[in-house]
């Protein structure tokens, strides 16, 4: 069940963690799924699957363009070179 296998050596180096707290944060994603499905089967009851459906694409669209957005503005912690907190290469 190792996903980051291939990148897990390098993430360690990177963050300066141990390979248990990397897998920690392998479960986030998955996890964060799970808690919203009873919302959703309910909505789904209540409004019917079309408008449960468009509303989660619409929520999905909006977070995604500011995904996409909020580093051209400045607010993601960026710095002048392009790369976001947790990774900076090394300028050797």
């Amino acid at each position: 069940m190792d996903n980051f296998a291939p990148i897990g050596s390098s993430v360690e180096e990177i963050l300066g963690v141990g390979s248990g707290k990397i897998r920690l944060l392998s479960l986030v994603g998955p996890l964060m799924f799970v808690f919203p499905v009873s919302y959703a089967g309910d909505l789904s009851d209540k409004r019917g699957f079309k408008f449960a459906v468009s509303l989660g694409a619409i929520i999905l669209s909006v977070f995604g363009m500011l995904r996409a957005i909020i580093p051209h503005l400045g607010l993601s912690g960026a710095s002048s070179t392009g790369y976001s907190w947790p990774y900076r290469p090394s300028s050797a």
